[in-house]
């Protein structure tokens, strides 16, 4: 009988949760009970499968794919959160429980709740952890300049990315330039600047999710600094044929997870301001993200998968941690993201530029670009403008080279996007002697200034030459410079010309000299 009175007792205990103690957060457990907390549940059944599932299916186009993956994933998420979103809702506070269901990273937001209900949750079998809401600071330096003028002529760090020649390139290719969308997700954008008035999308081109404010502004002055870098007129943005759209993923110069994850979700698939009328196609080709927290996380990791998935390339500000290795901000540590750092005029790297290499060894930041007194839109008025420094500062130059890029090649995916920012990166740059992750910052790449200070021209130009196919002219063998397990046969039959694209067997490679294919390894 005592045997069965102690049984009863330990499952009544384990009931009470103390089993599940592993799946809250730590910083939750040490909070009296008494204090309410924001949260975020994860589930043990992510979004991987949907997003591989739905990747192996064939679309018309790229709108129809990402409306396609929306729906499954709203499905899914309906299904995993039936039983949390009911406990809810049933609540003594009733409809007074403030909640969100993310569809995107399938998660749920919960404002104010008690440890009770905290342990109650976590008891669900399909909750996989509860954690604290992670709030991120912004740290861009202002320098108080700020001036009045009509638009100010192009900058130095629109001339040094050799922007100008870029457009210029592109504009007098035999391509006609696509219409490229840049989401920002930052404090906000003053709408009606003179730079920013005439290439802001409109509708589906906001979405405020502290206030629920109709049309875009900034109560801080970030976000337009960092749109008018991308794509504002009058020389001060990089790509001024770019459209924007944006969203307030930041409050005054702090950003809370639960708006960034709004603001994720809003860019993957678009609404109306008043966040009615999905519409999947008006999802940007690009998203600038100018903030960074502390490094080795990977709680935007589902967001980022999702944009992957809908062809959406993501940038992120690598964070103004200091010179100090392994300070590389999440989440422009994900490898799978362009993480940018900041450099000055004399193409040094910036004082406060985060370093890698990521906590997870790999080698961040991936490019560099200016980050130093760059002279772009006031939030104050609509002919202010003024300076900031920072990896926020450098990320837009790398996200408007980016918008060229789609511009020439809308189909271009992050890792061609990586490839061709790389190709046309510059290397003589200034080297301050720091050695980080056994890697000096005088070679490249490193994680100072990763692959090098971006060049819009020669990545153009890298991009329009791998565009470019191969022409035979005369009879014979000819190098395939893009891969080296490549090459051409020319061959003429009856007076016609026909090319061949042949690969070397396996473990061999095309000798370029002796015009044969030879064992050994691509050098």
């Amino acid at each position: 009988m005592k045997l069965i009175l102690v049984a009863i007792i330990i499952v009544a205990l384990a009931d009470e949760g103390i089993s599940d103690r592993s799946k809250i957060d730590p910083r939750l457990l040490s909070r009296k009970s008494s204090e309410t907390s924001n949260i975020f549940i994860t589930f043990h059944n992510g979004t991987e499968y949907t997003i591989e599932h739905t990747g192996k299916s064939l679309f018309p186009g790229r709108a129809e794919k990402i409306t396609a993956l929306h729906d499954r994933l709203r499905e899914h998420a309906n299904h995993s959160q039936i039983n949390v979103i009911a406990y809810l809702q049933r609540r003594e506070k009733g409809p007074e429980t403030k909640f969100q269901s993310f569809w995107i990273s399938n998660e749920v937001f919960v404002k104010d709740v008690t440890m009770d209900d905290i342990t109650a949750l976590a008891k669900l079998q399909e909750v996989k952890f509860v954690s604290l809401e992670k709030v991120i600071l912004l740290d861009t330096i202002d320098s108080g300049n700020i001036t009045l003028t009509t638009f100010p002529g192009v900058q130095w760090g629109v001339t040094k990315i050799k922007a100008p020649e870029a457009i210029n390139l592109l504009k007098t290719s035999s391509v006609i330039a696509s219409q490229v969308v840049v989401g920002v997700i930052d404090t906000g954008c003053r709408y009606t600047h003179e730079t920013l008035r005439y290439n802001w999308v409109g509708e589906y081109g906001w979405f405020d999710p502290y206030d629920g404010n109709m049309l875009p502004f900034d109560l801080n002055g970030h976000g337009t600094h960092v749109t008018g870098t991308i794509c504002g007129k009058g020389g001060i943005g990089v790509y001024p044929d770019a459209k924007w759209m944006a969203c307030r993923g930041c409050e005054g110069r702090t950003c809370s997870q639960s708006s960034l994850a709004s603001c994720a979700q809003f860019m993957f698939c678009p609404t109306k301001a008043d966040g009615s009328g999905s519409d999947c196609s008006k999802a940007p080709m690009i998203i600038n993200n100018s903030w960074a927290g502390p490094g080795g996380h990977t709680w935007y990791d589902q967001y980022i998968a999702a944009w992957l998935a809908a062809d959406i390339i993501p940038v992120f500000a690598i964070g103004n941690s200091g010179t100090s290795c392994n300070t590389a901000g999440y989440p422009g540590d994900n490898i799978l993201v362009i993480g940018v750092g900041g450099t000055a005029i004399n193409d040094q790297i910036y004082s406060l530029s985060s370093v890698g290499p990521a906590l997870n060894g790999g080698l961040k930041p991936d490019v560099s670009a200016p980050g130093v007194d760059v002279y772009s839109a006031s939030h104050l008025t609509d002919d202010l403008y003024t300076t900031k420094s920072g990896t926020s500062m450098a990320a837009p130059h790398v996200s408007g080279l980016v918008a060229i890029l789609r511009a020439y090649n809308p189909n271009l995916s992050t890792a061609d996007a990586v490839t061709y920012l790389r190709q046309g990166a510059e290397t003589n740059l200034v080297s301050s002697g720091q050695t980080c992750g056994g890697k000096p910052d005088n070679i490249f790449p490193n994680n100072h200034f990763g692959y090098g200070r971006v060049n819009a021209f020669k990545s153009l130009q890298s991009l329009m030459y791998a565009s470019t196919p191969f022409r035979c002219l005369t009879a014979g063998i000819y190098v395939n410079s893009r891969n080296c397990r490549k090459y051409y046969k020319c061959v003429e039959i009856w007076g016609k010309l026909y090319t061949f694209d042949l690969t070397c067997p396996p473990w061999s490679y095309f000798h370029k000299d002796r015009k044969k294919c030879i064992l050994g390894k691509c050098t």
